[in-house]
């Protein structure tokens, strides 16, 4: 999806060159959706727990 995102903004980007207020507005929008991808990323590697090894589940019993 974020590939989508920076395309768009991109595109955008070339058809506003000559207005400064759209060139930061969509720099901003590009950053907050990077940064969202990799906060969100990041909260899903955090919340991994690996699954139990068979040795171990067999040790239980």
């Amino acid at each position: 999806m974020l590939p989508i995102k920076l395309g768009i903004s991109f595109q955008l980007y070339r058809v506003a060159v000559a207005r400064k207020p759209y060139l930061y507005t969509i720099y901003g929008i590009m950053i907050v959706s990077s940064l969202t991808l990799v906060m969100g990323f990041v909260f899903q590697l955090t919340q991994f727990k690996p699954i139990a090894r068979p040795e171990a589940l067999l040790a239980r019993r």
